[in-house]
């Protein structure tokens, strides 16, 4: 994940899955506390797999972005569990993708695209065999999902 992400998250905790009833619980962290946690995730939660840097954040093609938006609503139908939207989207099996490029890292996000079962064994999303020119245009349509809601608003 990003660290800015990660910072406002401890401050003002929020859900990435709005029909679960459970919530993280607001512990009132203080800054040094929220960039201690901060520092300790980023180093440990990190995958040899691949390097968190070795894909853009942005700076993708318009072209490309809409190839992937044309993939995530059309081919892969990812709305009918995720929300990118929320006026329209009704997913709410999976966590909402509001703010995923504001979230997360642009290789992470490609190599979930990729194989998800191989970031985390056992999870619910399906392994769609992604090919790598799919996997880059969706990653740059999510990468540009900076968030509308509260909370990101804050930024």
């Amino acid at each position: 994940m990003q660290r800015k992400w990660l910072e406002e998250f401890f401050q003002n905790p929020g859900t990435l899955r709005p029909a679960l009833i459970r919530r993280m619980p607001r512990f009132n962290l203080t800054m040094e506390e929220i960039s201690t946690l901060s520092d300790y995730i980023m180093t440990v939660y990190q995958t040899s797999e691949f390097e968190r840097d070795s894909m853009p954040d942005s700076g993708y093609s318009p072209s490309q972005i809409e190839q992937g938006k044309q993939l995530f609503y059309s081919k892969y139908a990812c709305q009918s569990c995720h929300i990118v939207d929320p006026k329209t989207d009704k997913g709410y099996i999976g966590p909402t993708l509001t703010a995923v490029g504001s979230r997360l890292t642009g290789a992470w996000v490609y190599h979930w695209l990729k194989n998800p079962q191989a970031l985390r064994p056992g999870t619910t999303e399906p392994n769609r065999n992604v090919s790598d020119e799919e996997a880059n245009s969706l990653t740059a349509f999510l990468m540009t999902q900076k968030g509308s809601g509260k909370r990101e608003a804050k930024k």
